[in-house]
């Protein structure tokens, strides 16, 4: 999961990589958010359905009866964190490239990061503790929880000596010998509570082993992988990369090419000139990976396609927009550190953008989630009025830049309010926007959004220096994997695991919990608790320098 690399102590004559600070709170806001989002479900006490995914509210399965366009603020949250990857791959892959590294280089380490991703997605999804439950089902109820809940928090340290960057003064060898270690314990670890034994040497336990994998994940490393390679092509020259995602853009919408060649009268269907619509596309067929591979003449298959389906490849029109912001970053930084330019900025003005840009991002997402009437379907005028308004605001807040930081920013509106535009043209196709199934407007519109938050975050964290006031947020964005992976295997045990597990009929910190949960808003309350317990380790973790790299 690419990061932006911490200060190196390198000689003067290396190109440093710069740290900012302001996407790694970007980051870390995301994936915070994203464990809040996880913890809010609850049956007897549903939140209001704003709080969820606007598709799948509460006592609707996942793309169930509720199909009305919109999003809500939980569908900000997985873009803002793709955002947040594209930008960091310049400021981690340019200062290697001047030092020196091969592109063929950075290419196979890319491919090798990805790789390492999808098997983080297998592990971290095989490894929860309600997945591992089913192999203690033969014992007793109560004992064979706590047994589970123990497997995954013994699953989840194995994770720190498999991922955890060991300094450089420690030996090549001793590092080399620590990692091999963690992996094979991990791997034994998870072959003995999730492969039947008689299946350990078969090529059947692979489909055991992945047939449960984190789609998430997923997602991000196959986002690791063709956003860093599709910049590390186009890294001199970004109008390629404007190229690039027009030609994705019509893969992508040959790929889904799925008209009905059938009419409702049993004829061929016809459009409104009455031209015959195909079904499907020849780059479907191209593009698609068969999902096992029949081997020999015993019948056992192999897995072709957990890792990777094309249509996941949708996100790149996240991470690439993040690119070119990332390379205007890093310019911005490198160009601080230079000559000092006087602001003609004043930091009322400066606060002021950044209390109009959240509520920018705040508006348009309440606008957003009632944006058509789920009665009639008739589409509101309301959003685009409210963009025009907001971003008329915003301009004259960002009106004849000077410093490093004022053009920065500037650039950064001007690219929103552009990404913005672009998603609300593409609003009406499909029915309007929506991330469940998602299309071209819920991209282009939460990159926007990304962008105003950076906006905000830029102005608070890197250029007037409150650090502190999100010191954990910044470190959990600063090891983003500790978190993502403790969502499951470290709060779920921590909360359902009895206070004395050796004592017999002790209630877990998550069953009294619930007990005293009488209003629905107690539920927020408890998850926020839950939320902030998580960054507090994972800040832990940073301070320690357990930092976790693909």
């Amino acid at each position: 999961m690419p990061d932006t690399p911490s200060y190196g102590s390198g000689t003067p004559s290396e190109p440093r990589a710069p740290r900012a600070l302001a996407l790694d709170a970007l980051r870390g806001i995301a994936i915070l958010l994203m464990c809040l989002s996880g913890l809010l479900h609850d049956r007897e006490h549903p939140l209001p359905p704003w709080m969820f995914h606007a598709q799948v509210p509460p006592g609707i399965g996942y793309l169930g009866a509720d199909s009305r366009p919109g999003i809500s603020w939980v569908d900000l949250v997985f873009p803002m964190f793709l955002f947040a990857m594209g930008a960091a791959f310049p400021l981690a892959l340019r200062p290697r490239l001047e030092r020196g590294v091969t592109p063929l280089r950075i290419a196979a380490g890319t491919l090798a990061r990805g790789l390492s991703l999808a098997l983080f997605a297998v592990y971290v999804e095989q490894m929860t503790p309600w997945r591992l439950a089913t192999g203690f089902a033969d014992r007793a109820e109560a004992s064979g929880a706590v047994r589970a809940h123990l497997a995954a928090l013994v699953a989840f340290g194995l994770l720190f000596p498999v991922y955890c960057r060991l300094p450089r003064t420690v030996a090549a060898w001793r590092r080399a010998v620590v990692r091999i270690a963690g992996i094979a314990g991990a791997s034994a670890w998870l072959y003995t509570l999730r492969v039947p034994a008689d299946e350990w040497w078969t090529l059947r336990s692979l489909h055991t082993v992945v047939r449960h994998r984190d789609i998430i994940i997923l997602v991000l490393a196959n986002m690791a992988v063709f956003g860093a390679l599709v910049w590390l092509v186009t890294r001199d020259r970004p109008a390629w990369r404007y190229g690039a995602m027009a030609i994705w853009f019509a893969l992508l919408a040959c790929y889904r090419a799925d008209a009905p060649a059938v009419g409702p009268t049993g004829g061929p269907a016809l459009d409104p000139d009455g031209v015959r619509m195909l079904a499907g596309s020849w780059l479907r067929e191209l593009l698609t990976i068969p999902a096992t591979l029949r081997v020999g003449s015993s019948g056992e298959t192999i897995p072709l396609n957990f890792c990777y389906e094309f249509d996941w490849t949708k996100y790149l029109f996240v991470v690439l927009p993040g690119t070119l912001v990332g390379d205007r970053l890093l310019a911005w930084m490198r160009e601080r550190e230079g000559r000092v330019t006087t602001p003609v900025w004043s930091g009322v003005r400066l606060g002021a953008l950044a209390v109009a840009a959240l509520a920018t991002v705040a508006a348009l997402t309440a606008a957003l989630y009632g944006w058509r009437d789920p009665r009639t379907m008739a589409m509101s005028g309301r959003v685009p009025l409210l963009a025009v308004v907001a971003f008329a605001g915003l301009g004259a807040l960002v009106r004849r830049p000077r410093a490093p930081h004022e053009r920065f920013v500037a650039t950064l509106v001007a690219l929103a309010g552009f990404w913005l535009a672009l998603g609300l043209l593409f609003e009406p196709v499909h029915g309007g926007i929506r991330k469940d199934p998602s299309y071209f407007a819920y991209y282009f519109v939460t990159t926007a959004l990304s962008m105003l938050t950076l906006v905000a975050l830029t102005i608070v964290v890197d250029v007037h220096g409150h650090q502190s006031a999100l010191g954990w947020v910044i470190r959990s964005g600063q090891n983003p994997m500790v978190a993502y992976a403790g969502i499951r295997n470290l709060l779920g045990p921590l909360r359902e695991l009895p206070l004395f597990f050796w004592a017999e009929r002790t209630r877990s910190l998550g069953a009294l919990a619930n007990a005293a949960i009488t209003m629905s808003w107690l539920r927020f309350v408890w998850g926020a608790i839950q939320t902030t317990l998580l960054a507090f380790v994972t800040a832990w973790t940073t301070r320690r320098r357990w930092l976790w790299r693909t």
